[in-house]
């Protein structure tokens, strides 16, 4: 084990992060270490474990989402997709517990309404499965809508106790709205509920639905739907057909992947093109704001492949008060780089992980964080000291300052474990690192 013990008195990516007299590119790198205390990084508890190395789902495809929800009968489910089938598991045990069905080859989104885990994805019907029976297809799909000839919808969210779908190829600015608490329900009917049908979001604009996401807002005390789309956000508002709005709260931004919009605490913050931004309710003006998460540690976001985007994904372990954001980087066509997001004391401290890659995640009930990647296996993170095995190097970088800023006020203690190397290099005036790694021996 070893432990950076630092004083840092100008920012970066700390817990000091939004001195904004620090520019962006005046941050710490700190790369597979673990924020151990107020005060240091520890290489302990860093790595991952394969749950089921011989017990591979679906043949070693990909598994491209992961989902848990609590059953109508008060039981926590975990389910994993790996290529266009969906599994029941153990994700600690590594056990298979039931090959559910055939869903969307394409990455699937979840809700659960009335106790029903919904199912989308872009090349199937939307499904539902309640824990205990068969995977079967949402009845009465597709509605018989005057305006639209609904296909197959790749977004879902509960609202107002409505099943809200969107993402649909065929008309990617509709958003589906059920009768309230008749999931089944999306036809308008005067004797039934006036409500359900389809609303079109800034059809036009040339972008397309990303997201769903309710929201409360204790200002207003009521919950609102934000529906995202690639470069702007929208805020849907009211229970019925009669107090309906939509309304524009964020323009030239937008969520990039459907699985990296979370909420935390009574925010929802999303990986967007610019970064990692916030949408919040403003205490003193009532109204939702937009915030840049990540403007201390903006120089993150070059080295992004902005093809792969959409594959980004996040999760809230809120054990630790941790987002690990997990992002594609250089060449790569799978998220292979997390930035991990630490709230302190209302700062943000940032550190990085490298040496791993994923298509999916998710942060159970009990703390352990769990990711889906290639050959039909699932990890467990943050534990053990190595990847699978392989060792893992880490290194702390302070700020590209120069040698004469009288802001280079860093002292750094290594304490180095056994059986490893130290390096030490470009030490500047009054004997300050500039950069210090540990590779194993």
């Amino acid at each position: 084990m070893a432990i950076f013990d630092y004083f840092n008195l100008n920012g970066g990516m700390n817990r000091l992060a939004n001195r904004m007299a620090i520019p962006p590119t005046e941050a710490d790198w700190i790369d597979n270490l673990h924020w151990q205390n107020q005060q240091g990084w520890s290489n302990q508890n860093t790595g991952c474990k394969t749950m089921n190395p011989t017990n591979t789902l679906n043949n070693g495809a990909n598994i491209v989402s992961l989902f848990g929800f609590l059953d109508t009968y008060g039981v926590y489910q975990t389910l994993a997709q790996a290529g266009n089938q969906l599994y029941k598991i153990d994700p600690l045990t590594g056990d298979i517990l039931d090959t559910l069905g055939e869903v969307s080859s394409s990455p699937c989104q979840y809700t659960v309404i009335l106790g029903w885990c919904i199912v989308v994805g872009k090349d199937k019907p939307p499904l539902r499965w309640n824990g205990q029976t068969a995977l079967e297809p949402l009845p009465n799909w597709p509605p018989n809508l005057v305006d639209y000839v609904a296909g197959n919808p790749s977004l879902a969210a509960t609202y107002a106790n409505r099943l809200i779908l969107a993402g649909d190829p065929t008309f990617p600015n509709a958003v589906y709205i059920s009768a309230s608490e008749d999931p089944e329900t999306f036809t308008p009917n005067n004797a039934l509920e006036e409500s359900a049908g389809a609303i079109q979001v800034s059809p036009g604009d040339g972008q397309y639905i990303t997201a769903l996401v309710p929201m409360f807002v204790p200002y207003t005390n009521e919950q609102i739907l934000l529906i995202f789309k690639n470069r702007s956000v929208y805020a849907l508002k009211g229970n019925s057909a009669s107090d309906f709005t939509l309304q524009q709260v964020a323009n030239h931004v937008g969520a990039v992947s459907p699985k990296a919009v979370l909420t935390v605490g009574q925010e929802v913050w999303f990986l967007s093109e610019q970064g990692i931004s916030s949408l919040g309710v403003n205490s003193q003006l009532g109204v939702l704001a937009l915030g840049n998460l990540s403007a201390k540690v903006q120089q993150l976001t070059s080295n992004l492949n902005r093809s792969q985007l959409h594959k980004a994904f996040a999760y809230h372990d809120i054990t630790r008060q941790e987002v690990w954001w997990w992002v594609a980087e250089g060449s790569s066509n799978i998220p292979n780089r997390v930035w991990i997001q630490k709230n302190l004391e209302g700062n943000s401290v940032w550190s990085l992980r490298s040496g791993l890659s994923a298509f999916c995640g998710l942060a159970l009930p009990t703390g352990e964080l769990i990711t889906g990647t290639n050959g039909g296996v699932w990890h467990q993170q943050r534990i053990g000291n190595t990847y699978n095995g392989s060792s893992i190097a880490w290194q702390y970088k302070t700020a590209p300052l120069s040698l004469g800023a009288a802001s280079l006020s860093k002292r750094l203690i290594p304490i180095p474990s056994l059986n490893s190397v130290l390096n030490i290099g470009e030490i500047g005036e009054r004997f300050h690192p500039r950069c210090i790694s540990l590779y194993p021996a």
